[in-house]
């Protein structure tokens, strides 16, 4: 019995292998499974860690060495997200971006504590009316340059040009839903595009 569990565990340390390491192949097809996996895909390590201690727990050689692929694919995938940064040369934009919801009581608040990040950039997603005419008059001193395209908007200190609404509706919504936006940051440093963009949220089903 002890020997078919190591199997079993062995089994789905492929699968989970397999999954990390093709991801963009599995159909989104039917319930948005696709979508799905890819938004949940870095926290397969924990389902990982979980089938190495029954591995130990079970003494399972066959078990173990099966897991070296899934240990090895996520690391290749996610491990680098682990280690510092590069240390700043002095030459850096600064980005915040948030999702300011279109629930917000306090628009004002949270345009205050955005300045406060003393970010270049700053990236919001569900702006809504009357919220909006909030964020231009409270970000106005600080960001004088921004563009808003449907919900979402970016706000920047260097001036902006070539804004324009980046399509990233899917096909099973209707018109007049707009969540992308490019825009040119000229900065001190040259010129950056910047994107601001809101998918959807994946739904089952």
């Amino acid at each position: 019995m002890g020997n078919r569990r190591g199997w079993v565990i062995a089994g789905v340390a492929v699968l989970l292998g397999v999954v990390l390491g093709f991801h963009r192949l599995v159909p989104n097809w039917p319930g948005r499974i696709g979508s799905l996996i890819e938004s949940f895909l870095p926290w397969v390590g924990l389902l990982v860690v979980v089938l190495l201690v029954v591995a130990l727990v079970r003494r399972s050689a066959v078990a173990l060495v099966a897991l070296l692929l899934p240990v090895g694919v996520w690391v290749d995938t996610f491990g680098g997200l682990l280690l510092p940064g590069e240390e700043a040369d002095g030459r850096e934009l600064v980005v915040v971006q948030h999702n300011v919801s279109d629930e917000n009581r306090d628009p004002a608040g949270t345009a205050r504590a955005l300045i406060g990040s003393g970010a270049d950039l700053v990236a919001l997603e569900e702006l809504v009316d009357p919220q909006v005419a909030v964020y231009e008059k409270s970000l106005a001193a600080d960001y004088p340059h921004h563009v808003v395209r449907g919900t979402v908007g970016l706000w920047s200190k260097h001036p902006l040009s070539g804004e324009q609404v980046v399509d990233i509706k899917p096909p099973s919504i209707e018109e007049g839903w707009s969540r992308g936006v490019r825009a040119v940051v000229h900065s001190p440093y040259g010129d950056v595009a910047a994107y601001v963009a809101h998918l959807p949220s994946v739904r089952v089903g």
